[in-house]
């Protein structure tokens, strides 16, 4: 059996966010190819932009790459609490993450 390395997980900064979507947008894209997704890749991307959504990179232990990204939003529920939905994932290396 392989041993599993350690990976990082990283929040970008929204700010930062410009700056590392071209890193992950055909990471994120797949999913959509595949039909899996109920929004589209721009209205990801305009959440990210906005601040509306947060983007997550899961990176190797050194951060020398990217071995999947997603988005989360906070979403406000009837009860009067909030809960954080993944809206989109992609990646590689599955089993590092």
């Amino acid at each position: 059996m392989n041993a599993i390395a350690k990976c990082e997980l990283v929040c970008v900064p929204t700010g930062r966010a410009a700056e590392v979507w071209p890193l992950v947008a055909q990471m994120l894209c797949s999913i959509y190819l595949l039909g899996i997704g109920d929004d589209t890749i721009d209205d990801l991307y305009k959440d990210v932009m906005a601040g509306d959504s947060l983007l997550w990179l899961a990176t190797d232990e050194n951060q020398d790459r990217i071995l999947s990204c997603c988005t989360t939003k906070l979403v406000d529920l009837r009860s009067g609490q909030s809960a954080c939905y993944v809206t989109a994932c992609a990646g590689r290396e599955m089993r590092q993450w």
